[in-house]
């Protein structure tokens, strides 16, 4: 059998382009899976970088604490703060200061206003855990108050109980101011020690009680009476100073009173809101580097096992 030779030849021409077209098909087939392959072997070790490697440094959320503090800490809590804030500062602490029964006031009436609360007397906070709902914290002791005796109007170079004692001898005249004891601390603390000296009967005449312990020391500052029992954070840290003053360069304008003749006073504080920022600045308050600077700013230290501090030995 004879093939024509032109149609043989246009046979084995479309032959071949059918042949070259399948090829290149395969080829580019071939090509894509390739690709693909070495797209998807370029993507897992990025999946498992992207997975295991660090946050990429970014800053942390601001938070923000709203501390209700006594008044007597006007001065050294802003120190405090301070240095906190040269570990945390990314916690951004704002103070409100006020006297003791109004500050008490204040919080109870806005508890979530504030997320802690510093007072000046143990019963306060004891007062809040029970009346303010959602309050798990229990009340904690952050410092000790100092009393003093202080005055504008005699000189301070003698014992506490000698100076009143020979004022009473001579007959002399004289009004002594004390923070209502019913509600603070440091007027109880005071009638205590009156009491213990044998000084409260001859002497409760000339007591001028007044409501708050500010109002005890501005009347005593100012010399409307002669004499007042304020804390010796007051002395050392007067509203008109603007820094923290040293016990030894003060003029004998005041006598600390032993710390074991008159009962302690004791300022807790309790977390409000935001427990585990507040906590963070709560363990800082109690550290012993933050009792040193409570103590440089007349208060005593609140002493544990782990707290090495000269006032603590």
């Amino acid at each position: 059998m004879t093939f024509n030779q032109p149609a043989t030849i246009c046979f084995n021409i479309m032959l071949c382009i059918v042949t070259a077209f399948i090829a290149g098909c395969n080829s580019s087939n071939s090509n894509q899976n390739s690709t693909t392959s070495n797209n998807q072997s370029a993507k897992e070790p990025t999946k498992a970088i992207s997975k295991n490697a660090p946050a990429a440094s970014s800053p942390q959320a601001i938070e923000n604490l709203h501390i209700a503090a006594f008044s007597n800490l006007r001065m050294v809590l802003p120190i405090l703060v301070s240095d906190f804030n040269h570990n945390y500062p990314n916690i951004k602490i704002q103070i409100t200061f006020e006297p003791n029964a109004a500050l008490y006031d204040t919080v109870n009436a806005n508890p979530q206003n504030f997320d802690i609360y510093l007072s000046g007397n143990q019963s306060h906070p004891k007062q809040m855990l029970a009346s303010v709902k959602g309050v798990k914290s229990a009340p904690f002791t952050y410092t000790r108050g100092q009393l003093v005796l202080y005055s504008h109007t005699y000189p301070m170079d003698i014992s506490p109980t000698t100076t009143l004692d020979q004022l009473m001898l001579d007959n002399k005249p004289f009004s002594l101011a004390i923070a209502n004891p019913k509600s603070l601390a440091y007027g109880m603390a005071a009638e205590a020690w009156l009491v213990n000296q044998n000084l409260y009967n001859s002497i409760k005449s000339k007591i001028v009680y007044t409501n708050t312990l500010d109002e005890t020391f501005a009347l005593t500052d100012s010399g409307k009476v002669d004499f007042g029992f304020v804390s010796l954070s007051q002395v050392l840290n007067k509203p008109n100073d603007n820094a923290l003053q040293n016990v030894d360069t003060l003029s004998n304008n005041y006598l600390i009173l032993p710390k074991d003749s008159y009962p302690p006073i004791l300022q807790d504080g309790i977390i409000l809101n935001h427990p585990e920022t507040s906590q963070i600045f709560v363990d800082y308050l109690k550290s012993a580097k933050a009792q040193d600077v409570l103590t440089d700013a007349g208060f005593l230290p609140i002493c544990t096992s782990t707290t090495i501090l000269p006032a603590c030995k």
